[in-house]
């Protein structure tokens, strides 16, 4: 399940990088490059109906974030998980290793 998460947020930013790159700007037409705003300026004109690109850009930015909080909540849970299975091992761990046989030395000459 996280790893299939992960897979998609990867993707989804992919896609969304290419949807973002692929929009045409705002004011992007051959008059605007020479000056000219040619009457279709958004305060004057009012609301131009939203693109097919701009719904896309929306709908993957939504995806995002969803899959961003998602998976920070998953990372969370399996974080406290390995936490508590590391507190379980310290506790069966004997606090005062045994140490180990004494080994004679050999006399020096």
């Amino acid at each position: 399940m996280y790893t299939f998460l992960i897979v998609f947020h990867v993707l989804l930013c992919i896609v969304m990088v290419i949807v973002v790159l692929l929009q045409q700007g705002q004011g992007s037409d051959l008059s605007s490059v020479f000056g000219g705003g040619g009457g279709s300026s958004p305060i004057l004109g009012g609301q131009a109906a939203m693109s097919f690109m701009n719904k896309v850009t929306i709908i993957t930015f939504i995806l995002f974030l969803a899959t961003s909080i998602t998976i920070s909540i998953v990372q969370r849970k399996r974080l406290a998980r390995t936490q508590e299975i590391q507190n379980l091992i310290q506790e069966t761990v004997p606090k005062s290793p045994v140490k180990p046989p004494a080994v004679p030395q050999k006399p020096q000459k």
